[in-house]
């Protein structure tokens, strides 16, 4: 028995959609951030320079990114894992599917660091998941007034630019387990798609 059409279906449009992850090249680069505070007649300077890529860059980047990382997304990871839990048989398949999603919900939890740095905004430890939230939905692509409020007494450096350096590395490193992910479990299954089927 065959794979259903409509599974077929939504791991193309998880296939087609990484593709312009793909392309944005220029957000795959090395950051690097310098904080120095010299002494003066006044008491402290402190410069700071950060290389990133271009904010345009960066919003294109979380714009494709976005539908993977979004509940009720059709190209939802977590969604496209079930998906494919409740259809695929083979081992090989569903043990790389099962690597895959326990990296992916170890970056993006809340209870815990995972990776990166948790920052301190008052009464208020944020993960890197939680800050990658407050990004999207306080600056990015919503102006939510709770989440703007926390945002807004983040705007210190060096506190920011290391939440927005904690955030960008966040985002690299789940677009590395989704192309991962393309590559050993989607691109399995559409190159074969009479894989054995659970009904």
């Amino acid at each position: 028995m065959k794979i259903d059409k409509e599974v077929l279906n939504d791991l193309n449009l998880f296939k087609s959609r990484l593709e312009a992850l793909k392309e944005n090249k220029d957000f795959f680069g090395e950051f690097s951030y310098e904080f120095v505070g010299k002494n003066n007649s006044l008491g402290m300077d402190f410069s700071r320079r950060m290389k990133t890529p271009d904010k345009k860059n960066i919003k294109a980047f979380l714009v494709d990114i976005r539908p993977f990382i979004m509940p009720g997304e059709t190209i939802n990871f977590g969604r496209v894992c079930n998906l494919i839990s409740k259809n695929i048989k083979k081992k090989e398949i569903i043990d790389k599917l099962e690597n895959s999603r326990k990296v992916w919900n170890k970056l993006n939890s809340r209870k815990n660091s995972g990776k990166g740095m948790n920052l301190k905004i008052g009464d208020k430890e944020l993960t890197p998941a939680e800050q990658l939230d407050l990004w999207l939905n306080a600056e990015f692509f919503h102006l939510d007034k709770e989440k703007r409020g926390l945002f807004e007494n983040m705007q210190v450096p060096p506190f920011v630019d290391i939440s927005y350096l904690t955030v960008l590395k966040l985002v690299q490193n789940l677009a590395g387990i989704l192309f991962y992910f393309e590559k050993n479990v989607i691109d399995e299954i559409l190159k074969n798609p009479n894989l054995e089927i659970i009904k």
